[in-house]
């Protein structure tokens, strides 16, 4: 098993972005349409240890590229969410498991976002995948913090 990890920083007040972390069907489609073209509930109870969504990628990715994703755990007093693929996403691509691990602190009024990923793969497109994910989700995670301040969301 590979596990990595990083922090990113953000301008957006803790409440907030942890509300955008809860509403994030909605609000990751409406602040980044190129990645994600729609997040569906698809079974559980939405928000609740246990519920699985199907991300559907933009057109940044390949033509029908999705990923399932099960929400293992919610913790809303320490800010914490701990998600699992199930289906599709890096498990087409080579990856056995890929599990992630976020917890968002309060930094005056920004937020430290602190991301842990364990996975489990082989082969070529192991490396750049995990690459990737570190360059990509910072990235990501700013343009989400721009849209909630543009638009006045969650104050």
């Amino acid at each position: 098993m590979v596990s990595f990890d990083f922090e990113v920083v953000v301008d957006v007040p803790l409440a907030r972005l942890w509300a955008a972390v809860k509403d994030s069907n909605k609000i990751m489609p409406a602040a980044l349409p190129k990645i994600f073209d729609s997040i569906e509930h698809v079974e559980g109870v939405d928000g609740e240890a246990g519920a699985v969504r199907r991300i559907n990628f933009g057109p940044v990715l390949p033509p029908g590229s999705y990923v399932k994703e099960k929400l293992v755990s919610i913790d809303q007093a320490n800010k914490t969410v701990v998600a699992e693929e199930v289906e599709g996403g890096h498990l087409a691509i080579g990856f056995s498991k890929w599990v992630a691990h976020l917890k968002l602190t309060e930094e005056g009024d920004k937020t430290k976002l602190s991301f842990n990923f364990d996975v489990e793969g082989e082969g070529p497109a192991v490396g750049p995948a995990i690459e990737q994910v570190k360059l990509g989700t910072p990235m990501t995670m700013n343009a989400l913090a721009k849209h909630i301040i543009d638009h006045g969301l969650y104050a």
